[in-house]
Formats: structure tokens, sequence, C-alpha cells
């Protein structure tokens, strides 16, 4: 069974949120085993300047990088990485089941995003939309995406 790894930078305070993304767990459970693992947000207040941006990206980059396991494929967030439709998901995830990588982990930003220099070469960078989302939101669409992907690759209705 596939194992996906969320692991993102801070908590989820909207209750909303909290019931999208337990729902999603709890579909994906046929599928494959999600787990999600946050990590510290820096305090980010208004009027930051461009290097005290980039120093706080630099922190929760590092902290995201520690925490992903060795193993994986790691696909960080990324408005400006690469586009995929939802079967294109499903293609990505049935290769990657095909050759025998079982588990992914998806890097989150929080609210300034990613540090380019911590992450290492072999990180691909995706993009959910060229639309901005919070954190909170944009695992929320994660999960919904990968659920979605492996309802595709079995063949079976998505439409609710």
């Amino acid at each position: 069974m596939m194992r996906h790894t969320l692991i993102v930078v801070g908590k989820i305070r909207a209750q909303y949120l909290h019931s999208g993304i337990e729902d999603y767990l709890k579909r994906m459970r046929p599928y494959a085993h999600v787990t999600i693992i946050e990590v510290k947000e820096e305090k980010a207040p208004d009027g930051l300047n461009a290097s005290e941006e980039e120093k706080i990206k630099h922190i929760e980059t590092e902290r995201l990088i520690e925490r992903t396991p060795q193993d994986s494929i790691v696909i960080a967030l990324d408005p400006r990485g690469k586009s995929y439709t939802s079967e294109m998901w499903g293609t990505m995830v049935q290769n990657w089941m095909n050759t025998g990588r079982t588990h992914v982990s998806w890097l989150i930003g929080g609210s300034l995003g990613l540090a380019d220099d911590v992450l290492p070469n072999h990180v691909e960078r995706w993009s959910l939309s060229s639309l901005t989302f919070t954190h909170g939101l944009a695992r929320l669409i994660v999960l919904e995406q990968l659920y979605r992907a492996y309802k595709i690759i079995r063949g079976e209705p998505y439409h609710k």
C-alpha cells in the first residue's frame, strides 16, 4: 500500500478545514496510508523586509526537510511548479506504484512559501493552481486530489 506523508508548516485553526481533512483521511484508508506531520510556524508579522522573510522561509523549509523520510519521493507545493490535471495525478501515482516506489512526501510551506536554496535538487515542484491558497486549504486540496487520483486509477466513479 502506498504511503503519503504531508509535512506542513503550522497548525489548522479553522474547524471547517479540520472536518474536510478528517473526511478525506477517512476516505483514503482503503487506498493508501496518509500521515500528516506539522512543523512549527515562525511568526511573520506585517512589515517584514525581504531579508527577514527569507530567513523565516529558510527556517521553516529546513524544518520540513528534517522531517522528510529518506526513502520517499518528495513533492514541494510551489506556485511556480508544474501543473497537473487530476488524471495526470492518477497517472503519476500509478507510475510510482508500477516502479515500486511506495512513499511520497508532500511539502507544504507556510504563509511565505518555501526557501529555494534549502530544497534539495531531487525535489519535484508541483503547483496546485495559479491561485493562492492558505496552507491549511492546500492540505485539503492535496488530500482531495490524492483521493480522486486513486478513484481514477481504480476506474471508480468520482463525482461527489
